[in-house]
């Protein structure tokens, strides 16, 4: 069986989250519109359940999971391959 080529989604993830934050910032509007909360589920927006997973409060919330992402995503990407590491990633509930 051929290995899966490593595909570096930690990093992509990564950079999303920041961008994410980044407009977070200048535009606070933009985490209403994606944040899972009571309001969201009542109108049935399923999109925030994945939106939601890159959206930060604060600068350390960010840096922290960027931290954690960094180092232990790239550990289990390589571990268990690209594909079965971003399913993990966004159906980790």
């Amino acid at each position: 069986m051929e290995k899966e080529k490593f595909r570096f989604y930690f990093l992509w993830i990564s950079a999303i989250c920041i961008t994410a934050f980044i407009i977070q910032v200048v535009f606070p509007v933009f985490t209403e519109l994606f944040l899972l909360n009571k309001k969201s589920i009542d109108n049935f927006e399923i999109y925030r359940f994945i939106t939601a997973i890159f959206l930060h409060g604060s600068l350390i919330h960010l840096m922290l999971n960027l931290f954690a992402l960094l180092f232990f995503g790239a550990i289990l990407e390589k571990k268990i391959g690209s594909k079965k590491f971003i399913l993990i990633y966004f159906f980790h509930l």
